[in-house]
């Protein structure tokens, strides 16, 4: 029911700790993806520019909510993410 709350994510602790995370920061999310809103990414992406090291944002095109299903199946993707987390 509080996923479901309009804006209820604006109060969400993930926030806050994405403030303080000083490794790299990947945030994805499919063009496609009708259960994340984009102030979400918006809002995360903001927060870890506070602390990351990096922070990197990957919108893929034509993919909807499914990214952990998705991301195996596409190699040269998740491939390329792989190699951007671990140097």
């Amino acid at each position: 029911e509080i996923l479901r709350t309009k804006d209820s994510w604006q109060s969400s602790k993930a926030l806050a700790n994405a403030d303080d995370f000083a490794g790299k920061a990947l945030v994805m999310i499919g063009t496609e993806d009708k259960v994340i809103p984009w102030g979400v990414i918006g809002a995360l992406t903001t927060a870890f520019k506070q602390s990351a090291s990096e922070t990197r944002i990957e919108v893929l095109r034509g993919v909807a909510h499914e990214l952990p299903t998705w991301i195996p199946e596409h190699e040269t993707v998740c491939g390329q993410l792989f190699e951007y987390l671990v140097n």
